[in-house]
């Protein structure tokens, strides 16, 4: 916690840390610091954007504190591969203009910025941050919180997941869905696109039990992405073109940007353009909740440094990224690949496998925040768990690709 001599307020313009990126991730940092007293700038580049992508989350994964911001929840989900699973783990969807609420309510008058640029230059230890329009902010520290929509352009083998949907009205939506039910996955496709139609692609249906429903045609992280167009074509033959014409689309493409190089890092990401982005899942949201606490306090300890000095951005980016979750990320990347070469068959036969695995075995893998043991543990229960057709098509990678993630 900083002193009272330590603090500065916002209307100084000279501010302890300035964040860019008014989504999720940099509100709920911005959110944390304002709880240890210290002063942010939060410089949104669209303040008057609504959040429009759907938030989810296993419930536990998110902070107790940010719960009460969920929209909607469910004790259990639906899981298919070839074999019906239910799963018994609360799982829930963002109210995101609660959420917004409950995060802005921590920030003081003054904190939030608008500005569609910036640009940030090194000024003795530290930073001024230039906005469009002609002011700037001076800081101690900068956090670009911009998230991949806003950040440098992809690389050329950049992984995508990708998925487009539709809300509708319940009875509108030709599936066999009981309400208030939400399906996680559905890997049978045979009857719809094809048993053999590449890349495998599943249904993902949430049912919020007030006569409405999204749902989703999804594709797994891969490069490149699979176009919107075969995901679209691959539900119309689920749901018919009829039920699509009228429903509004939900259009994702998400790209898994990879954790950045600490020793590159002078102005830290934190969020999606971090990346949080989690390959087995695709989410990042819970991960920025969970993360912003403890980048708060290693920025908050950063700062005792005295005037003159520059911040140790060491401390800062090690809470952002601590060694174990690099290695749990190093194995959930290892596992999307393999996952990547099986054919949409073995997908089914595979996700049997896995929701077949004792309950803290599959959702420890899930987690971002799983040690690499557990990771690795549930690894090595799938494997065994799985056939040996599947076994030899698990490891065709070689452990040298893992070796190398876990050690890098």
């Amino acid at each position: 916690m900083t002193s009272a001599t330590e603090r500065t307020t916002p209307s100084d313009n000279f501010v302890d840390v300035a964040i860019v990126g008014g989504g999720p991730a940099g509100l709920v940092l911005a959110s944390e610091l304002s709880r240890l007293g210290r002063s942010v700038a939060l410089i949104d580049p669209e303040p008057a954007l609504a959040w429009r992508a759907t938030y989810a989350s296993w419930v536990d994964d998110v902070p107790e504190r940010f719960r009460e911001a969920f929209a909607y929840q469910w004790d259990s989900v639906i899981a298919w591969g070839h074999r019906r699973h239910e799963l018994a783990r609360p799982y829930a969807i963002f109210d995101n203009a609660a959420l917004r609420a409950l995060l802005v309510a921590d920030l003081p008058v003054g904190t939030m910025r608008a500005a569609s640029a910036w640009r940030a230059e090194r000024v003795g230890s530290d930073w001024s941050v230039g906005l469009h329009g002609g002011s700037s902010v001076t800081c101690r520290v900068v956090i670009d919180a911009v998230g991949l929509h806003e950040a440098t352009p992809a690389p050329k083998r950049a992984a995508f997941q990708t998925a487009f949907g539709v809300r509708l009205q319940s009875n509108a939506a030709p599936l066999s869905v009981s309400p208030g039910t939400a399906v996680l996955m559905d890997w049978r496709q045979a009857e719809v696109v094809g048993e053999h139609a590449e890349p495998a692609t599943f249904l993902y249906v949430l049912d919020t039990g007030d006569g409405t429903r999204l749902i989703e045609e999804t594709s797994l992280a891969r490069s490149p992405g699979l176009s919107q167009t075969e995901l679209r074509r691959r539900l119309e033959s689920r749901i018919g073109t009829d039920a699509i014409a009228v429903g509004a689309d939900e259009v994702v493409s998400i790209r898994m940007s990879p954790p950045p190089r600490v020793a590159k890092q002078s102005i830290p990401r934190f969020g999606a353009s971090a990346g949080f982005v989690n390959p087995a899942t695709g989410y990042s949201v819970a991960t920025s909740l969970t993360r912003a606490a403890p980048t708060a306090a290693a920025i908050d300890t950063a700062l005792c440094c005295g005037a003159g000095q520059r911040v140790d951005l060491d401390v800062i980016n090690q809470a952002i990224w601590p060694r174990s979750a690099r290695r749990t990320r190093a194995l959930h990347e290892f596992g999307l690949l393999a996952l990547l070469r099986l054919s949409p068959s073995e997908c089914g036969e595979f996700f049997d496998a896995f929701f077949e695995l004792p309950p803290p075995a599959w959702s420890g893998y899930l987690s971002a925040e799983s040690s690499p043991k557990a990771v690795a543990l549930a690894m090595t229960k799938i494997f065994a768990a799985s056939s040996w057709r599947l076994r030899r098509r698990l490891v065709v990678l070689g452990p040298g690709l893992l070796v190398r993630g876990l050690t890098g």
